[in-house]
């Protein structure tokens, strides 16, 4: 846990125990610093350096940045606390669904978002969240390998062209879109292909056919070390690992945007009870402002959410992220349908690995 205000920690503490042997003054719950709450890792200084830093500043609001491990368990813990800890929490579509429907969070409040026409599609799943980042599976290869390297999902597939293993995560969801998308699905067509029965079993069939060939990655760094040791040809990968990959380990590592991706949106939710409501909206505000949003690529390898951003932002970075000419080719995650049918398919699945 980081704090941008963490020095007179000790000084509050000290007061509001004070205040408390008197029977006076505000309780914890109001006395602390607004906090925001993060996955950890480059995303947790992205979203600090890019949102946290300088909305403190300008607000001259102490700020207290907070990692998690995006656990549904933990956002339910702090909710149902009545006086919780967090106050801004980055959750996925599956943590928002369900936490907006069960009453966990707050409505956001349109009034405090002025940039909401230029969203990108999806950033209003649902009243409680607004989009914060966009990211992409992508596919991935080491083009010191394959100089003539694949261009489709298809190619992804064809093992006698491109011989090796091929890196995908150890999940039904995304997988089952990219089969699909290797099977010639348009993009724009996978998810109404995926939502029915004939439409699951086509994506099984599919992934039958490389079955043997497949190394499984649980964790997103997975399918980077992978490709950097030759343990596979090609992955599926988030986009923004294998950008810090580049940035960071000198990797030259190719995304082939024009496969067709499958892209899904990570989300900003105020915790219902948050003592620090309304200055939790104004940062969820600042955060999602274009100015915030195009700094945040700097960061961390992944795209805004509001796609204003992209205007006058370096080229360099636009080239590394899911860009809206290359979202229009990409898979929009059903989030629903994952919602609705992720326990059956994931036992499906898990079925299915064990033949």
């Amino acid at each position: 846990m980081t704090s941008v205000a963490g020095t007179n920690g000790a000084k509050r503490l000290l007061s509001i125990a004070c205040a408390a042997c008197l029977g006076i003054g505000p309780t914890i719950a109001t006395a602390r610093d607004l906090t925001i709450v993060s996955y950890g890792g480059s995303l947790q200084d992205a979203v600090k350096q890019a949102f946290v830093k300088p909305f403190s500043a300008m607000a001259k609001v102490p700020v207290a940045d907070v990692a998690y491990n995006g656990s549904m368990s933990a956002i339910v813990a702090e909710a149902k606390a009545g006086a919780p800890n967090w106050d801004v929490v980055n959750v996925g579509a599956a943590q928002l669904l369900p936490g907006c429907r069960d009453g966990l969070f707050e409505p956001i409040d349109p009034a405090k978002l002025k940039e909401r026409g230029s969203m990108i599609h999806g950033s209003d799943l649902s009243p409680c969240g607004v989009g914060m980042l966009t990211g992409a599976v992508v596919l991935t290869y080491d083009a010191a390998r394959f100089p003539q390297g694949p261009t489709t999902w298809a190619d992804f597939w064809d093992l006698e062209k491109f011989p090796g293993k091929r890196g995908m995560k150890s999940d039904p969801e995304w997988m089952l879109e990219v089969a699909l998308l290797a099977d010639g699905v348009p993009p724009p067509d996978v998810s109404k292909v995926l939502n029915s029965p004939a439409g699951v079993d086509r994506a099984f069939a599919k992934l039958d056919a490389i079955k043997p060939n497949i190394k499984w990655y649980s964790l997103g760094g997975e399918s980077v070390k992978d490709l950097e040791t030759g343990a596979v040809a090609m992955t599926a990968a988030y986009n923004g690992r294998i950008v810090a990959a580049n940035r960071d380990d000198g990797r030259h590592y190719t995304m082939v945007w024009e496969a067709g991706s499958v892209y899904f949106i990570d989300y900003f939710v105020v915790l219902k009870a948050s003592p620090h409501r309304d200055a939790a909206m104004d940062f969820i505000a600042y955060a999602t402002g274009a100015e915030a949003q195009r700094a945040m690529p700097r960061y961390v390898g992944y795209g805004p959410a509001n796609l204003a951003a992209y205007d006058g932002m370096a080229d360099s970075l636009k080239d590394e992220l899911p860009t809206q000419a290359r979202l229009s080719r990409a898979v929009e995650t059903d989030d629903q349908f994952w919602l609705d049918h992720k326990d059956e398919l994931n036992q499906r699945f898990k079925d299915w690995l064990a033949k």
